[in-house]
């Protein structure tokens, strides 16, 4: 009795919101799995309704493009015509792109829910009477790029469909909201990363063949030349875009120690505030180590790269702003005996910075990666990479740069930590591990091959 008293109130309850009043009739909500075809897979169709009750019988449906009415048809799958007591429903033998809806029904005369928002099953395969390229054809495209895809087949009618998912919602649009379609074709380009699929409708109701569409935001490579100052040379700065095109504008910024973010800030140089257009800068005068970075821009309103990450011209010479010392006072050291860098100058702030380059990978760190930060002084334990160590103040000055080695061996030469310049005296000697100097010793000239 308590059951039977239940269903009737269900069903009166989904009657109600059928059919009477003004609230709305419930919504389904379809799901389908997997989104992509893989060969020899059945697709699984969900059709959810809230408020759920007892009894409800399921209808399937293809959605075929309507484009007259810029929507859908829903039509019947066959052997759906007489519905399905199970809420799911398994596809087999699907290979091309697809959209598919549902509805539910219950009682007699039956009252139906609205259909289902059409869902998509997409494939990679193209069909003769519908196809989609995309043009570029690589694998990663660009903010700055211009996208076109371009429709294919049998039909005289065409739409872009994208599909975008956010963590809060999902959403199907027409080229119409994002690009421009003429004809078969839309063309549309992004000044935001984002991830979408996209596909074309025909006007005979053809889906053709998906894709995954990402499209990022371009790097900037930054290089310098010479890495090392010397007297009255200049300095190159080279930007390199990730898929290099026509078009760019390249800006080129000052790195700046920043100490409230542990890292850098980037202050336009003077004379590039409207950018170059050669890819290449020519810094002349430039005495103490600094950091530089650049960036590109490309269209109207302009679409810029990345800031590249900075990149350093070292200077051997120190100023009264920011000078580094270090103790004891030689270029190569044991890995077992402490090394101490002294900053010293104007600022209250200041952090030691290494640069190496092991291979391919370069690594630009702080004192406390490898080391121990107190006040002014970092102290620790070379490793047996070469390296160059200069101090950043707080009040954005960068101190002279020393290379330091570190041995794992017995014998190492004891030379002067500061560069030499060509035609001033040097003193050499040798230290065996845990002894001083050496004197009965013989020292040897590296000779490259063309000097």
């Amino acid at each position: 009795m308590g059951h039977t008293f239940l269903s009737v109130l269900g069903l009166l309850f989904l009657s109600l919101l059928l059919c009477c009043g003004n609230t709305p009739a419930p919504e389904p909500l379809l799901t389908v799995s997997p989104s992509w075809l893989s060969p020899r897979a059945s697709v699984t169709l969900r059709c959810e309704v809230k408020p759920s009750s007892g009894k409800m019988r399921f209808y399937w449906y293809k959605a075929v493009p309507d484009l007259s009415q810029k929507n859908y048809r829903y039509d019947l799958l066959p052997d759906s015509i007489r519905r399905t007591v199970q809420d799911s429903y398994i596809i087999h033998g699907q290979r091309n792109t697809v959209g598919y809806a549902c509805r539910a029904g219950r009682g007699n005369p039956e009252i139906y829910t609205h259909y289902s928002l059409p869902k998509f099953i997409w494939s990679a395969d193209s069909q003769p009477a519908a196809s989609l390229t995309v043009s570029p054809d690589r694998y990663k495209l660009f903010t700055a790029d211009e996208v076109q895809l371009n429709c294919k087949g049998s039909s005289t009618e065409w739409r872009v469909k994208r599909f975008t998912k956010t963590q809060f919602k999902s959403d199907v649009s027409d080229c119409s909201n994002w690009g421009t379609m003429n004809g078969s074709l839309c063309t549309f380009s992004s000044r935001w990363y984002h991830k979408a699929v996209y596909w074309c409708e025909s006007g005979s109701g053809e889906f053709s063949n998906a894709v995954n569409i990402t499209v990022h935001t371009p790097k900037s490579v930054l290089t310098v030349s010479p890495p090392w100052l010397s007297p009255g040379a200049s300095v190159t700065l080279s930007c390199e875009v990730e898929h290099p095109s026509a078009g760019w504008r390249f800006y080129w910024f000052k790195a700046v120690p920043d100490p409230s973010n542990d890292y850098y800030r980037y202050d336009l140089l003077p004379d590039s505030i409207n950018g170059t257009v050669q890819d290449s800068y020519i810094i002349h005068g430039q005495r103490n180590t600094a950091g530089y970075a650049c960036r590109a821009g490309k269209g109207n309103p302009e679409i810029y790269t990345y800031n590249s990450l900075p990149k350093f011209i070292w200077s051997a010479g120190s100023h009264p702003a920011s000078s580094l010392t270090v103790s004891p006072d030689r270029e190569q050291h044991f890995t077992t005996e402490p090394v101490t860098l002294n900053c010293g100058g104007n600022s209250t702030q200041w952090r030691v910075r290494r640069f190496t380059k092991p291979g391919y990978l370069i690594h630009t760190e702080n004192c406390s990666a490898w080391g121990s930060m107190t006040g002014s002084s970092c102290t620790f334990n070379p490793w047996s990479l070469k390296s160059v160590y200069w101090c950043e103040s707080g009040s954005g000055e960068f101190s002279n740069a020393v290379n330091i080695t570190g041995h794992y061996g017995d014998l190492l030469l004891v030379s002067p930590v500061h560069l030499v310049t060509e035609g001033a005296s040097v003193t050499l000697s040798c230290r065996l591990r845990g002894q001083n100097t050496l004197s009965n010793v013989i020292f040897y000239k590296m000779i490259t091959e063309g000097s």
